[in-house]
């Protein structure tokens, strides 16, 4: 699996390491191993980088809540290498990871429906 998931998880997650590896392969099987998702997975979980939305070099060791705040709201430098969808999942990966149980998903992040086309 990708990212390893380390034995203790970072200061700034706030999930279980046994939720965290069940939704991270759910979202490594949907979303692949490299791209936008799976960054946001091994640099929160680990601190390798690149950061997953900005892609700087990143060598400093597990981000903090406020470095993945600042990955959350800052542009993206993918520039239309992926889909703005993988964006969006990427960084609510990193706003699940350090949101507790009474914070709303905001709504920036939730995924766009594609509504049916009229019969």
């Amino acid at each position: 699996m990708f990212p390893q998931i380390p034995a203790r998880l970072p200061p700034a997650i706030t999930k279980s390491r046994e939720v965290a590896e069940l939704i991270m392969s759910r979202d490594i099987e949907q979303h692949g191993v490299s791209g936008p998702v799976a960054l946001a997975w091994r640099w929160a979980l680990t601190g390798e980088g690149p950061t997953p939305i900005t892609l700087m070099d990143w060598n400093i060791g597990p981000p903090s809540h406020q470095d993945m705040e600042w990955q959350i709201e800052c542009p993206d430098e993918w520039n239309g290498r992926v889909p703005s969808d993988e964006i969006r999942a990427a960084r609510g990966v990193l706003w699940w990871l350090t949101s507790g149980p009474e914070d709303q998903i905001p709504s920036d992040l939730l995924p766009i429906e594609s509504s049916a086309a009229p019969d």
